[in-house]
């Protein structure tokens, strides 16, 4: 006897894509990098080059930290004012699941986002709104309430602040588990300063190290081939950027990438991708990955450090991967966690200084 299934519906996930020149004034790259802080992984690929060639150590940050704190003390007064108005910060609560669990996040903006259920959204008693991707069907389960920490309404004596200040102090005082880096405008001032403040104050507060990890793997013999100024599959003699992302997607899975007349049998079991047309052959690709808590400040280190190499190897291609729960994905947009999580970009960087700008998206978030 059989039972028909329902049909059931794939999530529809996005592309969105920009071209243009880096230096072009009309450029997103830098504000598109900007608006999306909470990243785990950054990975680079260069095509036809070996690990002794990459001349790529990385340069970032090789910290991040973790502690455990109540939201109460990121409202200090000290704390905005010594760390938020005066460097890059970047905090997320960790090892919790942003369908049933309670997620908070402080963007470099300044903007403290707590992503509730519904019983701590009531215990709580601050203003919010409800979530827009709600989990159980027939009753509201998330809330999210957003306070702008930089807003000169929001100080000791004021209505609002008093207000969010008793409410974290009396009635949610829950401790979070959180990560955060911070990266000061006084390149005097270390980036540790945070952890010592949270010590301080009696919270306990550790430092992580990065994950480096850089490979060259030369089952890699075939890369499509580009043309930095069709994006498109209109145009003939080159892959379209459907092609490119699907292929950094083998490359990072460490899939066999070659031509199908020369894959063994036993190759076709496991994946029967091959490289699209029109490809060329290359020596391998060299790969680093960087995982953790990503700062912006070092995406934009390696995507500079990168336009000085990639002339000498035609095009290179940096990945950012999000956080899959993250309460925010692009500047201040809720994150569409619902169906997926997809919360990924590339940058794919030319030798002319020509780029591409492929953001994947999940299924119910809004475009940057």
């Amino acid at each position: 006897m059989s039972i028909p299934l329902p049909a059931l519906c794939c999530p529809a996930s996005r592309l969105v894509i920009e071209q243009s020149h880096i230096n072009h004034p009309q450029s997103k790259l830098y504000k598109h990098i900007k608006d999306h802080p909470f990243n785990f992984m950054l990975e680079t690929f260069i095509p036809n080059c070996r690990n002794e060639e990459a001349n790529l150590n990385y340069i970032g940050s090789s910290k991040y930290f973790e502690a455990r704190i109540q939201i109460s003390s990121l409202i200090h007064k000290a704390f905005i004012e010594a760390f938020i108005k005066r460097g890059t910060l970047q905090l997320l609560s960790c090892h919790s699941k942003i369908d049933d669990e309670d997620v908070i996040s402080l963007s470099p903006s300044g903007h403290l986002v707590l992503h509730l259920t519904k019983q701590s959204y009531q215990q709580l008693g601050i203003d919010g709104k409800p979530s827009a991707y709600n989990v159980k069907k027939g009753s509201q389960s998330k809330y999210v309430v957003e306070i702008d920490l930089t807003k000169p309404f929001f100080q000791p004596g004021k209505k609002n602040y008093e207000n969010a200040r008793n409410c974290f102090a009396e009635r949610h005082t829950q401790y979070y588990n959180v990560m955060f880096t911070w990266t000061p405008m006084d390149e005097s001032i270390a980036p540790v300063s945070v952890c010592r403040y949270f010590q301080s104050i009696g919270y306990k507060c550790k430092e992580m190290d990065v994950e480096l990890s850089s490979q060259d793997m030369p089952s890699v013999v075939t890369c499509p081939v580009l043309n930095p100024h069709h994006i498109s599959d209109e145009t003939e003699g080159c892959a379209d950027y459907l092609d490119l992302w699907e292929w950094l997607g083998a490359v990072s899975c460490d899939v066999n990438v070659r031509e199908k007349d020369n894959m063994k049998d036993e190759d076709l079991y496991v994946s029967t991708y091959t490289c699209p047309q029109p490809h060329q052959h290359i020596q391998g690709v060299f790969r680093e990955t960087v995982t953790g808590l990503i700062s912006i400040t070092d995406i934009l280190s390696r995507l500079e450090h990168l336009r000085e190499h990639s002339p000498a190897h035609g095009w290179c291609v940096l990945t950012v991967h999000g956080f899959t729960d993250a309460p925010v994905s692009w500047g201040s947009k809720e994150h569409g966690f619902l169906m997926d999580g997809d919360n990924i970009y590339s940058v794919v960087l030319f030798s002319d200084g020509t780029y591409w700008l492929i953001s994947g998206l999940g299924s119910h978030d809004a475009c940057p």
